[in-house]
């Protein structure tokens, strides 16, 4: 095991080929129904177009019955319908689903693959987890565990040898770089409380402790999850105290170098953030973090003059009811910060093959790939009736959705002025009435 990073073909894909999927599929001699209604179907179903009643018969999916994609209603399989023959889009998950398959259909269900599970990343990655579950002896010795251990070891290592490791401290200096641009004039750092709306699950604290060395009194910063890696968390923590207290001008002009270094001193303990340990090696009083939703978020009417938050809305199940949350703990004439990203989030991961409209597609669901699908002239309302008045509203558009595109996207979005669909996110600013 130790070994299979190496044995990784070469080259290997880390996504799903489009391409070669719709070749495989027009090689099929007769129509064939698709199980599985993930990322990768939909994709392939948006690629083909109209093609694409021309070689599938159905889609199937036992765990996601019911939206219509491009189409086609998503059906729950049963031993009832005549399926003979099934394709599988999913290089991660093949092996699952091709048995489920077969237990819906029968074990006499030809199962095609249509793509190449070695030639991608997500492919051997699964096939590698499918082994190990099926292999993995109930009685392990020492020398297996030493070999997992060094697998693990080793992909870490090669994880973090990569410059874009998760939020290093340039990028988190950056981000909180543009939140003092947004707030200039609009807020006083020194002695404000802050609450990080959404802080994320890599460096939940990396703001709290900015604006701490800003002046700030108290921080607060939650989301869903506890950290993903606290060791992790903990060293860029130390990493980025670091830099801000032999650096200040790295968060703001003008700042003096001992009482920043002060600041930051007073919230943390460097020997145990480089220990890995993160609650222990900070204030937490001053730099809290807690791990809750903000529909049951605990916090005090008025207790917070500056509310930040980015890249969340955009995941939020019910925007309007988390902005009530947010404007009762805001101040009178608090400010909130937002940054709102409209885009489908696959384009970060693989931009040649997505577009920022990629997940408004013709289907009935609301929310996809974990968000709310809500567009830019959505949300002036909400934030009115939520008594926030807008200070700042600045849209950023890269690209316009073409016109063969939009005929492609669901009704809500195609009645949509094309100067709304091109916007790709929103900077707001707002000041609580």
């Amino acid at each position: 095991m130790a070994s299979y990073i190496q044995t990784l073909p070469s080259p290997v894909r880390p996504t799903f080929d489009l391409e070669d999927a719709a070749r495989r599929l027009r090689a099929i001699d007769d129509d064939v129904a698709i199980f599985g209604a993930g990322s990768n179907t939909r994709a392939l179903l948006y690629a083909l177009g109209g093609e694409a009643r021309s070689l599938i018969r159905a889609i199937y999916d036992d765990s996601a019955a019911g939206p219509e994609l491009n189409g086609f209603r998503v059906r729950r399989p049963s031993a009832d319908h005549a399926v003979d023959r099934v394709a599988i889009t999913s290089p991660a998950h093949a092996g699952a689903l091709a048995a489920r398959a077969r237990a819906a259909f029968g074990e006499g269900v030809d199962v095609v693959f249509l793509f190449d599970r070695e030639a991608t990343l997500a492919g051997c990655l699964g096939a590698w987890s499918e082994r190990v579950a099926a292999e993995w002896p109930d009685d392990v010795d020492d020398a297996l565990w030493h070999n997992a251990d060094a697998l693990a070891a080793d992909l870490r290592r090669r994880l973090e040898s990569s410059g874009r490791w998760r939020y290093g401290v340039a990028r988190q200096l950056n981000e909180f770089a543009e939140l003092r641009r947004d707030l200039d004039g609009r807020l006083n750092w020194t002695d404000c409380r802050l609450y990080n709306f959404g802080c994320g699950r890599y460096h939940p604290l990396g703001v709290s402790l900015m604006a701490t060395a800003l002046g700030a009194r108290t921080t607060l910063a939650t989301d869903l999850e506890p950290p993903l890696d606290e060791r992790r968390s903990a060293e860029a923590l130390a990493e980025l105290a670091g830099a801000i207290a032999l650096e200040p001008a790295l968060i703001g002009e003008g700042l003096d170098v001992a009482e920043v270094a002060l600041r930051v001193a007073s919230v943390i303990r460097v020997g145990d953030l480089r220990a890995g340990r993160l609650l222990e090696g900070v204030d937490r009083e001053r730099l809290a973090f807690r791990a809750e939703s903000i529909y049951d978020a605990r916090l005090e009417p008025a207790s917070f003059d500056v509310i930040v938050s980015r890249a969340v809305f955009e995941h939020l199940p019910d925007v309007p009811a988390a902005l009530r949350v947010l404007a009762a703990a805001l101040a009178p004439s608090g400010v909130m910060a937002l940054r709102i990203d409209f885009a489908d989030h696959r384009i970060y991961v693989d931009p040649a093959r997505y577009r920022h409209w990629s997940h408004l597609i013709d289907l009935d669901e609301p929310a996809y790939l974990g968000t709310n699908r809500l567009r830019y002239a959505d949300y002036p309302a909400m934030f009115e009736a939520a008594g926030l008045r807008v200070i700042d509203w600045r849209p950023e558009t890269r690209e316009d959705v073409p016109r063969e595109a939009i005929a492609q996207l669901a009704p809500r979005y195609r009645a949509m002025a094309p100067s709304d669909l091109a916007v790709m996110s929103v900077t707001a600013v707002l000041r609580r009435e």
